[in-house]
């Protein structure tokens, strides 16, 4: 009888140890398929996610400053916000990089939201203005207005496409107008070119005397004459407009050239100037004198929906 109930126990030890063996294994597996679930979800969500911010680069050339830059312990733009935009506005955007976004990381080339383009408020296109001169790194670098007509009784950039950016470089943007096979532009009667001498497109364009007004608002009048020693450009709203000229930092050009040529003379075309903080004409094709000769700072042309704020 003792045989038989320690056969017994030893069966029922045997199962029990059987189903426990079993319930562990059940336990691990099925720890096992939902750590992998999780695994394979959060895969999935960053896969998403990547996916996501990816898509929304491919159509968004501009996202929103999160750091301004500084000078002298000052702040330069503003961080967009609301429903509006504002001169002055800071961006970052991937002019020169295809969806290479990764958001702790990611630095891009500086913008500030100038005005809808040719100061349209009814434009659909922003045009955004570059925080330095052209090329990059030579903040100090001037070339007259049209360097290849001296003896022309009509001035147009050509000086200014040689210091610009191609779409070889800037690979993520172009101008939206001109859109012709030509890349030409006809303003104010002359015949605009967005080529350099070696016949690649450029990608950029300077700004417009109508763009700077628009963003410095309305009761301000304008004088093709320097006059004074400060211009009318002065509050702390337009100081993007200096940012890397003479007017910050003592060993840049003093400012820049802007596409626009002068209405009373055929031989001369406007310029910002940082240092004064205004707006003036000067001669437009003399290549010697360098009172005469100004740097090059581009602005791009967007889509108002290619601009990313909260």
């Amino acid at each position: 009888m003792n045989k038989l109930n320690n056969k017994g126990f030893a069966i029922s030890a045997l199962i029990y140890s059987i189903l426990i063996m079993g319930i562990l294994i059940m336990s691990l597996l099925y720890s096992t398929i939902a750590f992998r679930k999780k695994a394979t979800s959060d895969f999935t969500h960053n896969v998403e996610k990547d996916l996501t911010k990816r898509e929304v680069l491919s159509y968004t050339v501009c996202t929103a400053a999160k750091t301004l830059h500084k000078v002298g312990g000052v702040e330069i733009g503003t961080k967009p916000s609301g429903n509006t935009l504002k001169p002055g506005d800071a961006f970052d955007c991937n002019v020169a990089v295809i969806n290479n976004y990764v958001e702790d990381t990611y630095v891009g080339y500086r913008f500030y939201y100038l005005s809808r383009e040719d100061g349209n408020n009814s434009s659909q296109n922003a045009v955004l203005i570059y925080y330095q001169n052209t090329p990059t790194g030579s903040d100090n670098a001037t070339i007259a207005y049209d360097t290849q007509k001296k003896d022309s009784t009509k001035v147009t950039p050509t000086g200014l496409m040689e210091q610009f950016p191609t779409i070889d470089y800037w690979k993520n943007t172009s101008l939206i107008n001109p859109g012709n096979e030509e890349h030409k532009s006809t303003i104010n009667g002359l015949d605009f070119y967005y080529k350099n001498n070696a016949g690649n497109i450029i990608a950029v364009r300077a700004p417009r005397l109508s763009e700077i007004k628009s963003a410095a608002g309305e009761g301000k009048t304008y004088s093709e004459t320097k006059t004074g020693t400060t211009g009318n450009l002065s509050e702390t709203k337009l100081s993007f407009l200096s940012e890397r000229t003479k007017g910050t930092q003592a060993s840049a050009a003093k400012g820049y050239w802007l596409e626009t040529v002068s209405s009373t003379s055929t031989n001369k075309a406007w310029v910002y100037d940082g240092e004064y903080k205004g707006l003036y004409t000067v001669v437009a094709n003399d290549n010697e004198n360098e009172e005469n000769k100004f740097a090059t700072r581009p602005v791009i042309v967007v889509d108002i929906n290619n601009l990313y704020w909260e």
